[in-house]
């Protein structure tokens, strides 16, 4: 019997298969000559910082939209902390984020001196739960950041209901947008990165 679970114990499972030949990389970006083109004429330009394609990247994404601006940053988290400082968030002064997200969510409050607040999320959208978060509002509550995740939209509807009803701020952060979703006229934040088949930075 040993000898024979000792066989079973050294053939390969079905676990051990590999379910496709080529590694499937995530995220991988699709890069063909235009975007190599664009990168080569960037670094023979000279301007490797702020420049004219940002200006034209802003121009197009804000049409793109359908915003009024559009700024482009070097990092969601950078847009999040100044967003947070101009409503004069002070020690003590809370701010619901979606438990589930890139801690720069909840960082953003940290470093304006907020305190970050967590909102359960849905099972079914895997973004935060407008009743949930709902419990999570206190007197010192002065922010909800909800954030779509993986392609997945939040209840804005809801959740703008639920901001507009304890005169709260709103903002939208979309990590993972793979397609237009409106501002509905309150600030929002794109991050451009890999899961969402982009070449370009986190903007």
């Amino acid at each position: 019997m040993a000898a024979e679970l000792a066989t079973i114990a050294l053939e390969p499972s079905s676990i051990d298969q590999p379910v496709r030949d080529a590694y499937l990389i995530f995220g991988s970006p699709r890069i063909f000559e235009p975007e190599i083109n664009e990168v080569v004429a960037t670094l023979r330009s000279g301007w490797l910082g702020t420049g004219p394609r940002v200006a034209a990247l802003e121009d197009k994404f804000r049409d793109y939209i359908g915003a009024l601006y559009a700024l482009a940053v070097n990092s969601c988290t950078a847009a999040l902390h100044p967003s947070m400082r101009v409503i004069g968030l002070e020690p003590g002064d809370e701010v619901v984020v979606p438990s589930m997200t890139l801690m720069a969510t909840a960082n953003a409050v940290i470093h304006a001196g907020g305190k970050p607040v967590l909102a359960d999320v849905d099972r079914r959208t895997m973004c935060v739960d407008p009743e949930n978060a709902a419990r999570r509002i206190t007197p010192r509550t002065r922010a909800i950041i909800p954030v779509h995740f993986a392609g997945r939209a939040c209840e804005m509807t809801c959740i703008c209901d639920l901001a507009t009803s304890h005169g709260l701020r709103l903002w939208r952060t979309a990590p993972m947008q793979s397609k237009r979703s409106t501002t509905a006229g309150m600030p929002a934040f794109w991050a451009i990165w890999e899961p969402s088949a982009s070449t370009s930075p986190r903007t």
